[in-house]
């Protein structure tokens, strides 16, 4: 069994454990069963993560597939939401919402960490390498973001100076209770 597999089989255990139940709930996440993420103990190394055995911070430990792989894990901290890579690798968390927004000419949904991710039912995007994201959503053909922040960001990533970039919406506190 590969390396990055083995880990994220450990967070799913320990996600499941009785024990993690009232940190998934103070977190928002336990209603959600661990397909492909769970938690474990882990501190900054540069820019990615290391799980540690003693100490660190508690994080959500999700499996960031790409063209049917699972190419790297993020890990986002269940108490301040950064996040961080294992490897580095992954540009993206929801490659496959790409896909549907854009066959679906629906707005794509880009949320802000990963727990917002696995709270939305693992439906839109989260951007994890900005200078690398571009390639992923040239032709979407609009976005629906968690924050006026992101929109702002997403929309400088966007605007090429060339093309007007697809449109960005940042949906209100009720529409997003509404949807929920």
């Amino acid at each position: 069994m590969k390396p990055l597999m083995r880990e994220l089989i450990s967070a799913q255990s320990l996600a499941l454990s009785p024990v993690m139940a009232p940190v998934l709930a103070q977190a928002g996440l336990d209603g959600e069963t661990p397909r492909w993420w769970g938690i474990d103990w882990v501190e900054a190394a540069d820019e990615t993560y290391r799980p540690v055995a003693e100490g660190g911070r508690a994080a959500a430990i999700i499996g960031v597939w790409q063209d049917g792989g699972l190419l790297d894990l993020l890990a986002t901290s269940l108490e301040t939401r950064a996040m961080r890579r294992r490897k580095g690798l992954a540009s993206i968390l929801g490659e496959e919402n790409v896909d549907v927004s854009v066959q679906c000419r629906k707005p794509l949904e880009v949320l802000v960490d990963g727990v917002s991710w696995l709270a939305r039912g693992r439906k839109g995007v989260v951007i994890l390498d900005w200078d690398q994201v571009s390639y992923w959503l040239a032709d979407v053909p609009s976005f629906s973001s968690q924050t006026d922040e992101l929109a702002l960001r997403l929309k400088r990533l966007l605007d090429d100076g060339w093309h007007r970039p697809p449109p960005i919406f940042v949906p209100t506190a009720k529409e997003r209770r509404d949807a929920a």
